[in-house]
């Protein structure tokens, strides 16, 4: 397995509300795109991220089972964070955590932070967005075209700490050799559509690569939010 992660402020923002993170010893990796007050949503990424980690270490052998109790305390940490200080009130994440055991891969998600397969037969997103916008696609009501200028784009039905109970989206997946998992946040994928997203990768086939050809067209492009994304290519 080779990968790479980078997270990058934009050129817009005064503050990175982003965070990525590998595990090595559990083989997980974690995108998370904070949301709340003054610094508030950049605390309430990086707490679920490292709380969903604390969690992990605190079992002997992690399994893919393991997943849901660590987004639970996740939640948890960043729920009570937000009662008990005023100024995180309403704070929330997005958070997609992938766990690799061999050539499977085991999701949770909540958010709009996206996690891809991506190989010579397509580019597939494996999750799905917690948008009010996907809402209305999945239901009929919007076009994809509609979508993408939508003034509730950004509308999230469902985030991590928001609530004192979040119930998370699973997915596994199996990767074959030369397959790439590509998570990413929506400062991305608001300028790098998934046709491109799929060129490079296939292009440039390497994650170190990819990843800072991605984040530099989108920052190209305004970088107005942060940009954030886990490349990971499988290897037999």
């Amino acid at each position: 397995m080779e990968y790479y992660l980078r997270s990058d402020i934009g050129t817009k923002r005064d503050k990175n509300e982003d965070y990525v993170l590998y595990h090595e010893r559990s083989g997980i990796f974690i995108i998370a795109d904070g949301m709340g007050g003054h610094k508030a949503g950049e605390i309430a990424s990086k707490m679920a991220a490292r709380e969903f980690i604390v969690k992990i270490e605190s079992v002997d052998a992690a399994k893919p089972a393991d997943l849901i109790s660590a987004f639970d305390a996740a939640n948890t940490a960043v729920y009570n964070a937000s009662v008990a200080h005023e100024a995180y009130q309403g704070m929330g994440t997005t958070l997609t955590a992938a766990m690799i055991e061999g050539n499977s891969v085991y999701l949770v998600h909540v958010g709009d932070t996206r996690a891809y397969k991506v190989n010579p037969q397509g580019l597939t997103q494996i999750t799905r967005d917690h948008t009010l916008i996907s809402e209305m696609y999945r239901k009929g009501s919007l076009t994809l075209e509609e979508m993408k200028d939508h003034p509730q784009k950004h509308l999230l039905t469902k985030a991590l700490g928001t609530k004192a109970n979040c119930e998370p989206d699973v997915f596994q997946e199996s990767f074959g050799e030369n397959d790439f998992l590509v998570m990413t946040s929506d400062g991305l994928t608001d300028l790098v559509d998934d046709l491109e997203i799929k060129r490079m990768v296939l292009d440039l086939k390497y994650p170190k690569a990819i990843v800072e050809s991605a984040i530099q067209l989108a920052n190209s492009r305004g970088g107005k939010d942060n940009i954030s994304m886990i490349c990971i290519k499988f290897q037999d």
